[in-house]
């Protein structure tokens, strides 16, 4: 899938394409690992990699049926500083999440990753109900995404702000994760593989 999805965003030239469907769920898997590590949720750092690594399937999936159209709405969500998942409802009447969850469920991947694939969005409130491995994958989404330099919508600044004190990470987040934990990330042999570099 990251060799199709690396392919398929090489053709199209896209740099929001790029950014999204190969570049952010790789640093999401890396910076998933480590946040588990410094977190000391050691036990599932593997765990929570893969689970970064495919937290956003539903994107690539949507995005190679719809190529050119769905880097359009990409484009459109960006411009209109409006939620994305929002933009995908309208115009497929469904969103990546639930592209992702069908596929997981059909592909009976363990029960874990589906949780994340489904969950990864939660809103503020519903913290509690997530699991660990839901909420730092969450995490590490949201700081990738600002790594990135992708816009976080204000939904996904609340998740970020109730995660950060959920886990009194703060301080944390702000010395270890940030520009220089991206150009760490950059040297990385997976990311080089997988992005280039």
């Amino acid at each position: 899938i990251l060799l199709s999805t690396k392919s398929m965003t090489l053709d199209m030239k896209d740099e929001r394409l790029q950014k999204y469907l190969q570049e952010l769920p790789i640093v999401t898997a890396l910076v998933a690992q480590e946040l588990s590590q410094k977190l000391n949720f050691k036990n599932m750092k593997d765990e929570i990699f893969i689970g970064g690594l495919l937290h956003k399937i539903g994107m690539t999936i949507l995005a190679i049926n719809y190529k050119a159209a769905y880097a359009r709405l990409l484009q459109l969500a960006e411009f209109d500083k409006v939620d994305f998942i929002e933009h995908e409802r309208e115009q497929y009447k469904t969103d990546h999440v639930e592209v992702g969850r069908t596929v997981f469920n059909t592909w009976k991947l363990p029960q874990q990753l589906q949780d994340i694939i489904s969950g990864h969005n939660f809103d503020a409130a519903r913290m509690s109900e997530a699991s660990d491995i839901v909420r730092l994958t969450a995490l590490a989404s949201l700081l990738s995404m600002e790594m990135l330099g992708l816009e976080l919508y204000e939904r996904d600044q609340g998740r970020k702000a109730g995660l950060l004190e959920h886990y009194k990470a703060a301080d944390l987040v702000a010395k270890d994760f940030g520009e220089a934990r991206y150009t760490l990330i950059k040297d990385h042999p997976f990311y080089k593989q997988v992005v280039g570099g």
